[in-house]
């Protein structure tokens, strides 16, 4: 079994290294320091990635309406945020199965509440566009509103997961650098499975039981995990004569690719987190479970990327 990564101290958001590359850059190099955040520190990783980078700038944005009766805000609720105000799509705008809510009003003008919109919290938040109201004079689940219309619509404390927020203030991600953002979150992401297996190794020696065995299930959950970063990091060595020694997963499609991280985080998680039940509480709560809520954004996020970003010519966008 191989040791695992030391244990890093958590960082403030604002002293973490920010030594990631960025968009053009080789895409093993970018999987693998991505990868290093997420296991260091993923809920530091995802907010200084949502600071640097506007994730969801090529979707389509309804404009917020800083009324004085539903002035748009967003309080901070266990697992993301809680968004309320009115909105409304511009005429002639194309929606899809996702919509970005800005906080900020007509011009950019963002509300001057300490307590809603911070600096260091985001001010876009994506949800499905299932769930916006039907309003009287349009029907929000047309693909194209007339040029002349404004669909109008109001939210009242709905929910939006952490994994679903960027930052307005971040360099937009235009079409041709989803591959970047593909990428770099399922690095982080992986990278967060990761420390779960190393804490849950950690856990093992504790136990007495032979037929119980949290290190065993890590050493698996760990080569699991290796085995899909070679999806990852292998492609470029991916050459006539080293197909055998390539991973099934290094050929696949990077959408493909990113479904497959997607699953086995989700299967790390529950695997860790369920053999880490017999194991002493500390204050209360599950040995994993800080952890498990410092990956929850960028977990989160993994979860919906290739869904939330199928836009036309993604395809060449990814080089897939």
């Amino acid at each position: 079994m191989a040791e695992p990564r030391r244990r890093t101290t958590t960082v403030a958001r604002e002293d973490y290294p920010r030594t990631a590359p960025g968009p053009g850059s080789d895409p093993a190099r970018v999987f693998e320091a991505y990868e290093n955040e997420g296991h260091a520190d993923p809920g530091a990783a995802w907010a200084s990635f949502t600071t640097d980078w506007n994730w969801a700038a090529t979707l389509p944005h309804a404009v917020a309406e800083s009324g004085p009766d539903s002035p748009p805000v967003a309080r901070p609720v266990p697992g993301g945020y809680s968004l309320s105000g009115r909105w409304h799509l511009p005429g002639d705008t194309e929606v899809g199965r996702w919509l970005a809510l800005p906080l900020a009003g007509p011009g950019g003008a963002a509300r001057e509440d300490a307590t809603v919109i911070r600096p260091d919290r985001p001010d876009v938040f994506v949800i499905a566009s299932k769930v916006l109201p039907r309003p009287t004079d349009a029907g929000l689940h047309a693909v194209r509103f007339p040029a002349d219309s404004d669909a109008r619509f109001r939210l009242d404390g709905v929910h939006v997961p952490a994994g679903f927020a960027a930052h307005s203030s971040g360099a937009a991600l235009p079409t041709q650098d989803i591959g970047f953002l593909w990428t770099a979150v399922a690095g982080m992401a992986l990278g967060a499975a990761s420390r779960l297996a190393d804490e849950l190794a950690v856990l093992g020696p504790r136990v007495a039981p032979p037929f119980f065995s949290p290190a065993a299930t890590a050493a698996e959950l760990s080569a699991l995990l290796r085995q899909e970063r070679l999806g990852f990091t292998a492609e470029p060595y991916n050459r006539p004569g080293l197909g055998r020694l390539i991973s099934l997963a290094a050929r696949e499609s990077l959408a493909d690719r990113v479904r497959r991280a997607a699953m086995l985080v989700h299967h790390v998680v529950t695997a860790a987190y369920e053999k880490a039940i017999p194991f002493p509480a500390k204050d209360g709560q599950h040995p994993l479970e800080s952890l498990v809520v410092d990956s929850a954004a960028v977990l989160q996020h993994l979860r919906f990327t290739v869904d939330l970003l199928l836009i036309e010519d993604v395809g060449s966008a990814t080089g897939t």
